[in-house]
């Protein structure tokens, strides 16, 4: 099995190591786990750890971190394993301590991603290794917030059930004490009397019993040639008829995400390492240190060969080799895609392996500085000598993975639980950079679709109802003041029509504690391009959304409504600077627009504006602003303004604009505008009102009365 390195604990050697693998003769670590396995942000219950040790010390403890940061310094509590304050077994080598929900989810914040450093587990007196590193365990905890969408759940048999993106089973004798007596071809067999051969690639991920051990990959099927691997196919070993490539395992809940660097990094072992080219065999599985290692695929750490992160380009230039720190996340190299068929032979450039192989030296001398030593240098042709070329080769490879997501666990997850889950599977399918939390290390990784160059997609969906599927079209994507509808601009308040897009009753806007508007409602989001639109009112008919900021400057965006954990397509919207449309008293978008006169009465035909008085427009639509607006914030000093120019005509009168900008309290995107209404408009119950931002129009037919 190949594996990568994990961002968790301490090592003697690597201090990105969990401290389970540094082998010690009186004391280690096989696992711990939570009851409850996911906490909701804000529960009240009490919360039992568990961690299962090998060796007999005489007193183990959780240092508690307030922070959630890896400071020491909180509360220490002890753990027993005496039978008594909530162990269950005395003297069974699971240490136990109580703890309440708020000494774990207090301080939770969003770059945490979900999952709380809770503390330190320790021995006292504190125990040392070999190497004069203390030994203790980072313990980390899920916690589900309101972030976290709970999603429909089958349940087709008593000890299975399923979200449209997770499988769970509950086999509680599967989960041995010991990660490496995991039986993943008899789960994985257990998978498939369930669910259909329909995946090309299937996730096994431990979940309620967290073990200190390392993901990894195993390669069930291969049939590509010229990648230096022989043609095999062992699927049926797993369950599998035939279409099953690969197995990827997470004994650890806290490593599984779809997002992160190294979920990929594990996905590649299917294609890469196995070629015998020298100086590139020397590294199997993964790549010696050279320009293929600062790619996702790393380098190999000697003597497990574990798979190491290299942040230092290794660049060709007319007077030698430059090492040059790479400040960005890691994506596949074009040998790597070549290698996945994602990249045709004539992208593959030519790749330098340096003399030196220490890392600890190498990084000495990546300061943007040319390098010192000697370096071989490897070609496409090189490899082709000796593998062959590939075939399938590029134009005719799969480019797009189907990938099932299995979830073992003690007994069914919760609701919560199975969300969290999801979250992480469904990540896989991201198109835009993400958010990860690995360890202590919080980062924005490339998802698969941006590290193979827009190339290659997986679908991380297990099975969905097409009942449950949400129904949207872009004809049903309207202005929610106009209700015209055509492109979009940023910051504008749309609402979208469809089928199955939320609860029957329906959810109106609330707010997060952090004052922004929220973007989920009852189990409701819209994503565009990715990014969540803050919402005003879900229902299964119709969502109300403000358009992202971010689609500013782009020329299409891509809109998507996801309930219940279930995506719609896809749906192309064109965008435009600006997309004015004015409210209306009505909703209808026509007829007596939502104004207030002077006195902050309400404009209408009993209570007319004078000529000559104030009067305040609302509209959406303006387009980006100045500051640049914030998606979700409710109006406050300083209001933004719209970058466009904005013009008001009153009965065919252009009118004074004392003030454009935003409404104060309502959410960015409603723009207030303050005019004067002119001398010269002749009075009328429905005197016609027209904004123009940027010389596009409002809608026609809204009016105001004029005295």
């Amino acid at each position: 099995m190949r594996k990568r390195l994990a961002l968790r604990g301490l090592e003697c050697l690597w201090l990105v190591l969990p401290a389970a693998w540094a082998q010690t003769q009186t004391l280690d670590s096989l696992y711990y786990q939570w009851e409850p396995p996911v906490l909701r942000s804000g529960s009240t219950q009490s919360v039992r750890l568990e961690v299962k040790l090998v060796g007999k010390p005489s007193q183990i403890e959780i240092e508690l971190d307030p922070t959630g940061t890896g400071i020491t310094g909180g509360n220490k509590l002890p753990l027993r394993d005496d039978g008594t304050g909530g162990d269950r077994v005395a003297s069974d080598n699971i240490w136990t301590a109580m703890l309440n929900s708020a000494q774990i989810v207090q301080g939770l914040r969003a770059d945490d991603l979900f999952s709380r450093f809770v503390g330190f587990v320790q021995a006292v007196p504190t125990y040392i290794l070999p190497c004069g590193l203390p030994w203790r365990l980072n313990i980390f905890a899920p916690v589900a917030s309101d972030e976290v969408v709970r999603m429909a759940v089958g349940r087709p048999a008593a000890d299975v059930q399923y979200t449209a993106y997770v499988a769970n089973i509950a086999d509680a004798a599967w989960l041995k004490d010991d990660a490496a007596q995991l039986n993943y071809g008899e789960m994985a067999k257990k998978f498939y009397r369930t669910f259909p051969d329909g995946y090309d690639f299937l996730n096994i991920v431990t979940y309620g019993r967290v073990y200190f051990s390392n993901r990894g990959h195993m390669t069930v099927s291969n049939d590509v040639q010229g990648i230096g691997a022989t043609i095999f196919n062992q699927s049926a070993n797993y369950g599998s008829t035939g279409r099953l490539k690969g197995i990827t395992v997470f004994p650890n809940f806290t490593f599984f995400d779809g997002a992160e660097t190294a979920y990929q990094h594990e996905l590649g072992h299917q294609w890469i390492n196995f070629l015998n080219v020298p100086p590139l065999a020397s590294a199997k599985p993964h790549w010696p240190l050279s320009s293929l290692a600062s790619g996702i695929m790393g380098f190999s750490i000697p003597p497990t060969n574990e798979g190491g992160d290299f942040a230092c380009q290794v660049l060709s230039e007319a007077g030698g080799v430059r090492l040059v720190p790479r400040t960005e996340a890691a994506v596949f190299t074009d040998l790597d895609l070549y290698l996945m068929g994602l990249a045709p032979a004539e992208e593959v450039q030519e790749h330098i392996v340096l003399a030196e192989q220490d890392v600890t030296a190498v990084l000495q001398q990546c300061n943007r500085q040319l390098y010192s030593g000697s370096v071989t240098r490897v070609r496409l042709a090189d490899i082709v000598k000796v593998a062959g070329a590939r075939a399938p080769a590029y134009g005719t490879a799969p480019r797009r993975f189907k990938v099932a997501t299995l979830v073992v666990s003690p007994s069914l997850l919760s609701e919560d639980a199975l969300a969290l889950a999801s979250f992480f599977a469904r990540r896989a399918e991201e198109t835009a950079p993400a958010p990860i939390h690995s360890g202590f290390a919080k980062m924005m990784s490339k998802p698969f679709a941006m590290t193979t160059r827009g190339r290659g997609s997986l679908d991380a969906t297990l099975l969905v109802d097409p009942a449950s599927v949400p129904q949207v079209s872009a004809a049903g994507v309207v202005n929610a003041a106009s209700g015209r509808g055509g492109a979009v601009s940023a910051g504008e308040i749309v609402s979208i029509y469809g089928l199955r897009m939320g609860t029957a009753s329906g959810a109106g806007l609330r707010l997060t504690p952090a004052g922004l508007v929220a973007t989920t409602l009852a189990n409701t989001r819209v994503y565009f391009d990715g990014v969540e639109a803050p919402l005003t009112y879900a229902r299964a008919d119709q969502v109300n959304a403000v358009v992202p900021y971010s689609v500013a400057g782009k020329s299409t965006v891509q809109m998507r409504v996801d309930y219940m954990g279930v995506w719609s397509d896809a749906v192309t919207l064109n965008v435009a600077p600006a997309a004015p449309g004015i409210f209306t008293a009505t909703d209808t978008g026509r007829g007596q627009a939502a104004a207030l006169n002077e006195d902050w009465s309400y404009n209408s035909a009993n209570q007319s504006g004078g000529r000559g008085k104030i009067i305040m427009l609302y509209l959406t639509g303006e387009g980006q602003t100045n500051p640049a607006g914030v998606d979700g914030k409710p109006g406050a000093v300083p209001l933004p303004v719209p970058r466009l120019p904005v013009v008001v005509r009153i009965g065919g009168l252009e009118a004074d604009v004392l003030y454009r900008g935003g409404a104060p309290g309502l959410v960015a995107g409603v723009m207030q505008i303050n005019v004067r209404i002119p001398e010269g408009v002749s009075p009328g119950p429905a005197v016609p009102v027209e904004v123009l931002v940027g010389g596009v129009s409002s809608q026609p037919g809204v009016t105001i009365a004029v005295q």
